[in-house]
């Protein structure tokens, strides 16, 4: 199931699956097209890679986004709550 909702998800942000794997630099763009902020994890609940936040230049605020998290195993993203 989590293979054919992945593959629709390239889809409609128009990235493409790599067939040695996806990367760091592909989850920006997921995080640009879809306005959220992706983190990601290893098995020992290390964080890889954080995203992005935005801050309100006017307001001088954090602006809050959706955040997802991800473990990385076998060079694939998996979604996961924490």
């Amino acid at each position: 199931m989590q293979d054919v909702l992945a593959k629709a998800l390239h889809r409609l942000c128009k990235i493409p699956t790599k067939e040695t794997g996806n990367d760091f630099q592909d989850v920006k763009h997921f995080e640009e097209r879809l306005n959220i902020e992706i983190q990601v994890y290893n098995f020992e609940s290390r964080q890889i890679y954080k995203g992005t936040e935005e801050q309100d230049k006017v307001r001088n605020v954090k602006l809050v986004k959706v955040k997802l998290n991800a473990v990385l195993m076998n060079r694939q993203f998996h979604m996961r709550n924490v």
